[in-house]
This record gives structure tokens, C-alpha cells and sequence, in this order.
């Protein structure tokens, strides 16, 4: 076998081992278990950690005294444009692209689509709640560091961009005071470089407050002395970090906005070093009864709990604030350890009940329906309770379409509870607010259907208004048509007795002056004669 043959082969090998590596990372899955014999379905969701305190880092930028620097520096550059023609056009295309980002960076025509948080704070980015707007308010007044309160202030992105702004504006101003063309080069040289230090600065707040859409942190706003004070700020509880990848994947951002000013705020968890892994749990519908539960979340550790709230989601971890958990009930750490369970039931209405739990599982409750997907050709019927999990496929359930094309989220193992006996300890039925509000609307459609027919009869009688006497107008027009059908049909039985006996012929040539008894008389005389008396 030539050289050139075994080469040949040799790539052949290799492009068909890469050919399977990439047919099996573009594989698509959907596994779909049957519920019906599980009191409740227990999802796992990942790893997670308990959180008791938070380290903030706050950056406030004043984007309004920002504001009026560049208009100074734009109304001052004129007369720098107009000196030094060579630089003129490179000048007016810094400048452009300067209003351009702070226009960007500056949310004052986007307030719409902000939440409100508070009164004077709304916010861009992230999800703070009352706890960080209290502390903010308090911080940003102040602007001093709070180390008791575990609080950060950095305003170095704020003095970096109030010194540009102060050194381009003193170097404009130098320009308009010589005359040499050497010199007012130079210093167009300079204003260029500053317009570009303070472009960079402002494209790097642009891309925080980007990424902060998407709850991530940018390693471009956190500065060294920052990161050492996350480091030993983790530390306390033996979690150790050291280098700022590892710590942003725990943090979380967010960005607040008020009138000119914009808080940019780190937020880091102090985690306790024991892992746990965090579950989703949801009870099964079984003869329209499910278990009833207060709280969905379910934490497996050295010590279990519930939690009623999701977890905060990093990169690859669950963050679960103390705050937020709560002690196991009976029902639940029964069923968690396989024993039979007493718990509560209440009664369900109705079926095909959907919950997303992320974005590769899905249970569906008391089905009927059809299920169909891009990943098979096959359509299936589902009836009962169902745990779908699928990877990088599109389902179609109840003609509503869920996607999964996150690489990242794969389905875990189904943890089964199948054959537990629930004993019912107290029976709860209670009208779901969904069902209310279809009997409501259902009510009101009848009540227009009544009222509607009532109208209809109203505007009938009104026809006879002439005949209305209150309340008694149906009961006088009812008697008025007894008695005109009365006289009609006396009339029409006059005429059909006259009809059906017409006078005689005798009758018809009897004399005028001849009275009815001597008529009557004659006539009796001739139809029975008398009878002559025997002796």
C-alpha cells in the first residue's frame, strides 16, 4: 500500500471521527415518563448554594454633568475645528461619535420600558429589590464607604471621566490662545487622544449596562482593588476564589436610573462552602386530586429545605438566599425518602395543565392532547400526567409552541415516586381563580342572553302601549282578544246558520197583510187534519 493511500485513509479517519463528533453535539432528545402512579414529580435543577449576606459594589455615574462637559467641549471645538484644517474632519468625526454614545448611553427617551422601582428610581437592568434600594438611597446620598453595611462605592469611572472632560476642555481653551499652526497641532493631537480616552470610557459603561440586561457582570467596570475585596470577602466561609472568572460567576448586576444619574451596581453572594442540589418539585393530578403544596423548591443537603421563590441562577450555580428557605413539612420529607405520606389534597378543575419548569422539562397534568415536535415525526397522544424533558427540539402542546436551544440546559434524571401511598388528611376545594373567571364570563354572556330577550318582549308589547295600565297591560290585552275572538265567532255562526236553513217557498208567498200565528195556524191545519170523533 503506497504512502500517499495510508495518508489518504488516515484523513478519511480522521474527518469521519469529527463528522460523529458532530453529528452527537447536534443531537437532539425528547423523553417523555408517565406520571400517573407518582404522587409528585421531583425535577433536579442543579447545584446550589445557600447565600446569607451580599457584598455591593456600586459605581454612580453622573451622566448629566457628563453631559454638560461635552457640550462645553463641543461648543468650545468649533473654534478648534475652524484653526487647524489638516485635523478638522478627524475632530468633527470624534465629536460626532461622541454625542452619539452618551445619546446611547443616556436612557432619557426610554423610561416606558423600565420598572419602577420607588418613587425616583427605575430600573434598567437586573432585578434589585427593597433591601438594595434602601441601601442605594442611603449610599448615594452619602458616597462614602459603608464597610459595616458590606457596601462598596467606586466613583474612579466618574473622576476618570470628569478629568478627561476637565483636561479636554483646558486644552481647547489653550488653543484659542496661541496662533502658531505647529502648535495648534499638537494640542488637536491631544484633544484627539483625550476624545478617544473618554469614547473608550463611555463604550465600556454602554457594554456594562448590555450585559447587565442579560444578568452578566463585565469584568471591564470591576477594578483590581475591587476584586481583592470580593476575594476576601468570600473567604470568610471557606469559599475561595481566585481569579475574577470564578468570582463574576457567582455575581449578579443590575442598573438603576435616576433623572441623570445611573447606579451601576455588583452584587456579590457571601456563600456558605456545602453544596446542595436544588429540585423542583410538583405534585401529580389522580382523579382530579393533587397534593397540595405551598412551596415548589426543594433543597437536598446536609439539612433539606423548601423554598416558595426560585433561586437566583449564575453560570453554573443556584444561589438561594437564608431569607427565602423554610424547614421541610411532614407530607414532603415523607414522599423525599420513599415512606408513605399523609399530606393535604384539594381537588382540581379541570385539564391539560402546562408548566415550564425550565428549558428542558415540562409537566403536563390531567392531559388530552396531541404532542408533536421537530425532533421526531411522530405525533403522539397524551393522556394523563406527563414529565416531557427534551434537548434542542421545538415541542407543540396545546397548539403552543416551546423551544429548547440552549446548549447548555440539559435534562437531569427524573427522580420517580411511583406506587407511594398519599393518605388524605384533609380534603381542600377551592375554585381556582381561572375557573371563577370563566363561570363569570359564562354568567354574564347569559344575563346579556336574558337580557337581551327581554328587550326583545318588551319592545313586542310596546306594540300595544296604547293598551299598557301598568302592571295589568298583558292580562287587559289578553282579554280583549278573548272577547274579540268571541264576537267573531258568534258572527261566523250566525252566518252559517243562516247559510244552512234558508226560509221555505210557502214561506216566501205569504201575503203581506197575513200575521206569523195565522201562517203558522194554516199550516198546522193542513199537515195534521181532524180526527172525526167515534161514538
Amino acid at each position: 500500500m503506497s504512502k500517499n493511500h495510508r495518508n489518504y485513509e488516515s484523513s478519511l479517519s480522521l474527518f469521519d471521527f469529527r463528522l460523529c463528533i458532530l453529528i452527537q453535539t447536534t443531537w437532539t432528545d425528547i423523553r417523555v415518563h408517565d406520571l400517573d402512579r407518582n404522587p409528585i414529580a421531583i425535577i433536579p435543577l442543579g447545584e446550589a448554594r445557600l447565600s446569607n449576606s451580599y457584598l455591593r459594589i456600586v459605581h454612580p455615574i453622573n451622566l448629566g454633568q457628563l453631559a454638560n462637559y461635552i457640550a462645553e467641549i463641543d461648543d468650545v471645538a468649533q473654534n478648534a475645528i475652524n484653526k487647524d484644517k489638516p485635523l478638522s474632519n478627524i475632530l468633527k468625526i470624534k465629536l460626532h461619535r461622541l454625542r452619539s454614545i452618551i445619546s446611547r448611553v443616556r436612557p432619557a427617551n426610554r423610561n416606558r420600558r423600565w420598572e419602577t422601582l420607588g418613587k425616583a428610581w427605575k430600573y434598567i437592568s437586573g432585578s434589585p429589590d427593597a433591601e438594595d434600594l434602601k441601601i442605594i438611597n442611603a449610599t448615594t446620598n452619602a458616597l462614602i464607604d459603608q464597610n459595616d453595611r458590606q457596601i462598596r462605592i467606586n466613583i474612579a469611572i466618574e473622576d476618570r471621566l470628569k478629568n478627561i472632560t476637565e483636561k479636554l476642555n483646558s486644552l481647547i481653551k489653550y488653543q484659542d490662545n496661541i496662533t502658531t499652526e505647529t502648535l495648534d497641532g499638537f494640542d488637536s493631537i491631544n484633544i484627539i487622544f483625550n476624545l478617544d480616552e473618554l469614547i473608550n470610557q463611555l463604550e465600556i459603561i454602554e457594554e456594562a449596562i448590555t450585559l447587565a440586561r442579560r444578568n452578566i457582570p463585565s469584568s471591564r467596570i470591576i477594578s483590581s482593588r475591587e476584586l481583592i475585596t470580593a476575594r476576601q470577602f468570600l473567604s470568610h466561609d471557606g469559599l475561595e476564589q481566585n481569579n475574577m472568572d470564578s468570582i463574576l460567576d457567582i455575581a449578579s448586576v443590575y442598573v438603576i436610573y435616576s433623572k441623570d444619574m445611573i447606579i451601576y451596581t455588583l452584587k456579590i453572594p457571601r456563600i456558605k462552602n456545602v453544596i446542595y442540589r436544588l429540585n423542583f418539585i410538583e405534585p401529580v393530578v389522580q382523579n382530579n386530586t393533587k397534593i397540595q403544596l405551598h412551596a415548589n423548591f426543594y433543597l437536598d443537603g446536609p439539612k433539606p429545605y423548601l423554598s416558595q421563590t426560585p433561586c437566583s441562577k449564575t453560570k453554573d450555580l443556584f444561589i438561594c438566599s437564608s431569607s427565602q428557605i423554610e424547614p421541610m413539612t411532614e407530607c414532603i420529607e415523607q414522599l423525599i425518602t420513599g415512606k408513605p405520606a399523609y399530606c393535604n389534597v384539594e381537588r382540581t378543575y379541570g385539564k391539560n395543565f402546562i408548566k415550564r419548569v425550565d428549558d428542558a422539562n415540562i409537566v403536563v397534568n390531567a392531559a388530552d392532547l396531541l404532542m408533536s415536535s421537530n425532533c421526531s415525526a411522530q405525533e403522539r397522544k397524551l393522556q394523563g400526567s406527563f414529565l416531557i424533558q427534551f434537548q434542542q427540539c421545538t415541542l407543540k402542546l396545546d397548539e403552543e409552541e416551546y423551544a429548547n436551544r440552549n446548549y447548555d440546559v440539559q435534562p437531569q434524571s427524573f427522580i420517580p415516586t411511583t406506587g407511594l401511598k398519599v393518605t388524605p388528611v384533609k380534603f381542600i376545594n377551592r375554585l381556582p381563580l381561572e375557573l371563577l373567571q370563566e363561570q363569570h364570563l359564562e354568567h354574564r354572556d347569559n344575563i346579556a342572553h336574558l337580557n337581551l330577550t327581554t328587550d326583545n318582549i318588551h319592545w313586542k308589547i310596546n306594540l300595544f302601549g296604547w293598551l299598557s295600565f301598568g302592571t295589568f297591560s298583558t292580562l287587559t290585552i289578553i282579554i280583549i282578544i278573548v272577547i274579540i275572538i268571541g264576537v267573531l265567532k258568534i258572527i261566523t255562526w250566525k252566518k252559517f246558520h243562516a247559510s244552512a236553513f234558508p226560509p221555505s217557498a210557502h214561506a216566501k208567498q205569504q201575503p203581506e197583510g197575513s200575521t206569523a200565528s195565522e201562517v203558522n195556524a194554516e199550516v198546522s191545519s193542513t199537515r195534521y187534519p181532524k180526527l172525526i170523533p167515534q161514538p
